[in-house]
């Protein structure tokens, strides 16, 4: 039978003693893991925060390049509009001269059809039909729409530019600051924080912007339209409407055999001029040109305006000045004098003229609108740059600067931490890029270079640049 031995009260307890050190080292160790934790989540937090930041002040950059693009695309649409006006009204001026024209018989419309045939007559009759107060109507009309296009360019549209600019570097470090507090509120970075942290977010942190991507200073004016012309040179020459609108009919079966190479003609021409200044211009006519001779071998062909109109918005003429000193009869001046010695001209000796005599007369009473000049568009002043945004974060704090918050900090054994994650701020850094970007498999937008004149601006995040 085995003896028991009576137990030491003195050891009473010492088991206890060992649980509650192994309970105070796991409560402590457990603090840490808490507290690392949450500052790791912090940084999460802080990081992607400043990744939004960043990338929101890029697009509202993009914005404005895109604004700034549809602005002049939007101008440009409106010098096409005043185009196609000034070329209307020209016509509708050519129409009301060719109304008096067939009414006068001059020339006869029996010799238009005999010559160049019925449909050509019943183009020259339908002259008739015109109403002339309707016609005088709708030339007001068409004056009041050019002057609300150009009025449209000169006041929005140019208002809306310098507002764009306004503010512009100042409101982007706005938008991403009010993003950056805006993402660190919803994820509530206070709560993740040790309870002995006194964080005021709006005071502490701090945002520096190291890359400003597009600045201000970027957007600059077309100085001189050098950019601009070809570009409304290249528009215009996509409408049909406002080309070279001229057209020669000849008689080939009435032939002179003294002058087999001059034939009677009929010659329609036209021609829409405008210029990235602010000049319009529309010219338009008929003539009838009939062979004449001079010598028994020599010939030359004699006009006959059957209808001109000319609409400009200056008074200035492009046209040669002897032409305005073109007379309306030829009762005192025969037309080959006049045309040897007012115009250098020697199409109608060779049989090749230009309707000259129609011109001169359109000149005289040509109808002169008011318009402005062409604002100067917004351009980039260096497109092919890369424009960069890069936004770095601290959130410094104040209380670890205290003694025994550094001997608390030490305590919790966190004073091995890198410097990512030192007690003394939070820091990230984050990139973003402005960038032109083409539409794929295009034809039309295949060679389109960096610029103002597309909204093909875009915003991506980036590698974090230094």
């Amino acid at each position: 039978m085995r003896q028991q031995h009576p137990r030491d009260t003195s050891q009473s307890g010492a088991a206890m003693l060992l649980g509650l050190l192994m309970l105070g080292i796991s409560v402590v160790a457990f603090q840490n893991m808490v507290l690392i934790s949450k500052w790791v989540a912090s940084q999460h937090i802080f990081n992607r925060a400043t990744q939004a930041a960043v990338l929101s002040g890029a697009h509202y950059q993009a914005r404005i390049l895109n604004t700034h693009a549809l602005i002049n695309r939007t101008q440009m649409a409106h010098q096409v509009a005043m185009a196609h006006l000034i070329t209307v009204a020209s016509a509708l001026h050519h129409a009301q001269q060719m109304q008096e024209r067939v009414k006068r018989n001059n020339p006869p419309l029996y010799l238009i059809g005999a010559f160049f045939g019925p449909h050509h007559a019943a183009a020259y009759a339908a002259a008739k039909l015109l109403v002339p107060s309707k016609s005088s109507g709708a030339l007001r009309h068409l004056k009041k729409a050019f002057h609300r296009h150009d009025q449209t360019v000169q006041s929005q549209l140019e208002r809306n530019r310098k507002i764009l600019l306004k503010h512009f570097d100042t409101q982007t470090q706005y938008i991403m600051r009010n993003t950056f507090m805006q993402n660190i509120k919803r994820d509530d970075l206070t709560s993740r924080w040790p309870s002995f942290l006194s964080i005021n977010l709006d005071r502490s942190i701090e945002l520096n912007v190291t890359h400003s991507g597009v600045k201000q200073l970027d957007i600059v004016r077309d100085k001189g339209l050098m950019l601009w012309q070809p570009w409304l040179d290249r528009i215009i020459g996509r409408h049909a409407y406002l080309k070279p609108r001229d057209d020669t009919v000849r008689n080939f079966w009435i032939i002179n055999p003294k002058c087999p190479h001059v034939f009677h003609s009929l010659r329609r021409q036209g021609q829409t001029t405008v210029q990235a200044s602010g000049y319009y211009e529309a010219t338009d006519s008929l003539s009838f040109h009939a062979r004449r001779k001079i010598l028994p071998y020599f010939c030359y062909l004699r006009e006959y305006p059957m209808g001109w109109g000319k609409v400009s918005t200056e008074a200035t003429n492009l046209w040669h000045e002897s032409s305005k000193a073109a007379p309306r009869r030829f009762n005192q001046m025969t037309f080959r004098k006049w045309a040897q010695g007012a115009i250098s001209n020697l199409g109608w000796l060779v049989g090749i003229p230009r309707n000259q005599l129609a011109t001169a007369w359109a000149t005289g009473q040509s109808q002169t609108w008011k318009a402005y000049q062409t604002p100067e568009p917004a351009t980039l002043q260096h497109p092919n740059r890369a424009f960069i945004l890069s936004l770095s974060v601290a959130l410094k704090q104040a209380w670890f600067e205290k003694a025994d918050a550094r001997v608390q900090w030490h305590t919790l054994g966190l004073s091995q931490l890198s410097k990512r994650l030192s007690p003394k701020k939070l820091f990230s850094q984050a990139s973003a890029q402005v960038y032109f970007s083409q539409i794929e498999n295009s034809d039309t937008n295949k060679n389109d270079q960096p610029s103002l004149f597309q909204p093909f601006w875009q915003a991506k995040r980036i590698k974090a640049q230094k």
